[in-house]
């Protein structure tokens, strides 16, 4: 198991926060997207932070903590009861204590913290941050 098997495990809850939310684009590091004015989008980022031992001993697993940061993107001039819904659903998939599996890997969610929000002519944006962690092998 490595970060990118992490970060895979966490994509496969946006995935079906992407399902339950279909009017919502999914933007994914590295993918080529242009916003369309109208349609709200969610913007991802994998910012993997460090690893400790997780336990006493040579063979210890390795605890590996980051944050998926994500980014609610929706049309400025809507008001918040739109960004606020959005959260919700977002949230419900990632709270806190959440074990998210896919293959292997596990990770549990640690922190759900709605950050700063930020508006320009175009967008509103609210930043999230999802804490986590797993542990993997050494």
């Amino acid at each position: 198991m490595t970060e990118l098997d992490i970060l895979a495990t966490l994509n496969s809850q946006m995935v079906n926060f992407g399902l339950a939310n279909p009017t919502l684009d999914i933007v994914y590091p590295n993918k080529e997207y242009n916003p369309v004015k109208g349609k709200d989008y969610v913007a991802v980022s994998f910012l993997p932070a460090n690893s400790v031992s997780a336990c006493i001993g040579l063979d210890a697993k390795n605890r590996c903590t980051g944050i998926y940061q994500v980014t609610i993107n929706v049309d400025s001039g809507k008001g918040h009861k739109e960004t606020k819904d959005i959260l919700d659903s977002l949230q419900s998939f990632f709270k806190r204590s959440t074990e998210i599996i896919y293959l292997t890997t596990k990770v549990r969610i640690t922190k759900f913290n709605i950050n700063t929000h930020v508006e320009d002519p175009d967008w509103f944006r609210t930043f999230v941050s999802i804490t986590y962690r797993s542990d993997i092998e050494n």
